[in-house]
């Protein structure tokens, strides 16, 4: 296997995770309207919280803008055969080529991650909004997807979205999350 490959199965793994954690968690309370674009949006704001709280990336794979808000095309590309249905399984990864199929997990897959709390205030305080709904809130003004709408409604497409612009929108938007998230507890 060549190197970039082994490094794109690298950044999925984590990314599979954090995906297959929120899926889990979302299912657990009762959550099925799990479509991709809603699904994209919990990953957006589960990794700005995480990078804002903690000053590290949840993941590694690359966040980009789209039309409809920020996307992770490792997770897109996973889940588009669902387009706009529930999404009903998980993301797999067959790390070998063999057809063997494994499913990353937290916490087994990684014992060092202890910080859940991004994943757990994502889930917990935006879980029953509908995707639209999501996608207009990671559409306001101040948000780092705001910075790219004119490239995107000028053509442009799959645009890398800037850590600092993703850490700045959460910056100002955490501890307004952080007090909904307790209150909720």
């Amino acid at each position: 296997m060549q190197q970039e490959q082994l490094e794109q199965l690298e950044r999925e793994v984590r990314t599979f995770a954090v995906t297959n954690y929120i899926l889990g968690k979302l299912r657990k309370h009762g959550i099925y309207d799990i479509t991709n674009l809603k699904l994209q949006k919990l990953l957006y704001i589960a990794y700005g919280l995480h990078l804002c709280i903690y000053g590290e990336n949840l993941f590694e794979s690359e966040i980009q803008a789209w039309k409809l808000g920020p996307a992770v095309p490792d997770v897109y590309k996973e889940f588009k055969g669902f387009g706009n249905t529930p999404i009903t399984t998980r993301c797999g990864i067959d790390m070998e080529g063999d057809g063997d199929v494994t499913f990353p997990d937290f916490p087994t897959d990684f014992p060092e991650f202890k910080n859940f709390n991004a994943m757990m205030m994502a889930c917990v305080i935006h879980c029953n909004k509908k995707a639209s709904t999501l996608v207009k809130i990671t559409h306001k003004d101040g948000t780092a997807w705001k910075h790219y709408e004119s490239q995107i409604k000028n053509g442009g497409r799959f645009i890398p979205m800037e850590i600092d612009l993703i850490r700045t929108e959460f910056e100002a938007i955490a501890p307004e999350i952080n007090a909904r998230f307790n209150e909720v507890l």
